[in-house]
């Protein structure tokens, strides 16, 4: 209960089995725990997004991004690119997801966030072959299968070749 990863890896489970309150409750008793651990803040992060709250993951996003190494500021910034797309704020969307691809330009680990914004900017092109080039790669994004920010491709034809391709079943959830 006191290891960080395992928290965050409890959480994220119950986020892709979709039990949104349990998982929630799972990363504020670690945030109430420990604040300064910043994978809890990040997980917290996206259980908000997938809960619809983005006004209330704004503020969550730049507490982690206050806190965060370097290295996962790309994802965050496309994770803000994510909330403002769906508030509407289409401008200030880009901007951050330009951001996000600018820092994380040569390292292909980073698609899978990108790919996320560009979902919610309504570029499903270019989420998909973002998604494409990453897979063959990062085989360990097969959890998109299950990920709850992908749904609205779930029934494109694309995303259900690709994760043929894997070898994982695309169901509806």
């Amino acid at each position: 209960p006191r290891s960080p990863v395992v928290v965050a890896s409890l959480s994220l489970v119950l986020r892709y089995a979709r039990r949104l309150p349990e998982a929630e409750a799972v990363i504020r008793k670690a945030i109430a725990t420990d604040p300064s651990v910043p994978i809890h803040r990040r997980q917290l992060v996206n259980l908000l997004l997938v809960g619809g709250r983005f006004r209330e993951a704004l503020p969550q996003l730049d507490t982690a991004l206050a806190a965060s190494d370097s290295d996962v500021v790309p994802n965050l910034l496309a994770y803000r690119a994510y909330a403002l797309a769906h508030l509407g704020q289409t401008r200030d969307a880009r901007r951050s997801l330009t951001e996000a691809t600018r820092l994380a330009a040569g390292h292909r680990w980073y698609a899978e966030a990108t790919s996320v914004a560009h979902v919610a900017l309504g570029d499903t092109a270019i989420a998909l072959s973002l998604l494409e080039d990453l897979l063959p790669v990062r085989p360990e994004w097969w959890l998109i299968a299950v990920d709850p920010l992908y749904d609205p491709l779930r029934a494109h034809p694309r995303f259900a070749a690709l994760l043929r391709r894997m070898n994982v079943a695309c169901t509806r959830p």
